[in-house]
């Protein structure tokens, strides 16, 4: 066994920065912390120890630690060179070690420390050959980023596309549906209209009708009229009869 875990925490156990190289729960990492926090103090001249399942190699960084687990019978010589690249490399990277810069480039930093272990061992490189890794995986990186940006433009681009398609049907729907209405007012209008002028027609036409019975009437009365002119009544006949002419005496 070799290298287990890199390690980047402050004075209080706090972990900022871990990369592991086997399986290892967060509980265990933990663990191994608070044991190196408790062992630590005892390291006076000496950047390494043991506890009972492990072997601490540690630089010292302002209020931090830079750590290299590792297994007890691994190499501490080839273990510390791997500690000192990576540091080399923290410094790199870092304008500042501290906290924020270390998550800032928290994911460069991963990359270089997999340039330099590799299943626990190191692999045969410099710092000048893990820059230049680094250099061509950022380049597919922004590739990679690129195509990213245009495959979500054109997302975005599909989704505003589809909203004003919906918001011309929905003008339309609603276009429609006041036509519709229109035209039922307008149909509502001249069908009032129509029963008002037929109305007026009908009236009308009543009163017409009505005068012309009237008129009908009157000419009837006026007919009876004139002929009960036409008719002649008789003389009224006097008492007794006829009157004789009295006889004239020519005496």
């Amino acid at each position: 066994m070799a290298a287990l875990s890199v390690v980047i925490c402050d004075r209080s156990e706090k972990i900022i920065f871990a990369r592991q190289f086997f399986n290892i729960s967060r509980m265990d990492l933990e663990e191994y912390i608070i044991q190196f926090s408790r062992g630590v103090d005892s390291c006076k001249e000496i950047t390494h120890f043991e506890s009972d399942k492990v072997r601490y190699i540690f630089i010292p960084i302002d209020t931090f630690y830079l750590i290299l687990i590792t297994t007890k019978n691994s190499n501490i010589i080839e273990d510390t060179e791997i500690l000192k690249l990576i540091y080399r490399l923290i410094q790199d990277l870092c304008y500042s070690i501290n906290q924020e810069s270390i998550i800032e480039n928290a994911f460069e930093i991963m990359l270089g420390i997999d340039d330099i272990v590799s299943l626990g061992y190191r692999n045969s490189v410099n710092l000048g050959q893990i820059k230049q890794y680094l250099q061509m995986e950022s380049a597919e990186e922004k590739e990679f980023k690129r195509k990213k940006e245009e495959q979500e433009l054109a997302v975005q681009k599909a989704l505003e596309e589809k909203g004003r398609e919906f918001d011309r049907q929905r003008r339309e729907k609603k276009f429609n549906s006041n036509a519709i209405s229109s035209s039922s007012f307008v149909f509502k209008e001249e069908n009032i209209e129509k029963e008002s002028n037929d109305s007026n027609e009908n009236k009308t036409l009543n009163l017409s009708k009505k005068k012309k019975e009237e008129e009908e009437e009157i000419d009837k009365v006026e007919e009876v009229e004139e002929e009960e002119k036409k008719i002649v009544k008789p003389k009224k006949k006097g008492k007794g009869g006829l009157k004789l002419s009295k006889k004239k005496n020519y005496n």
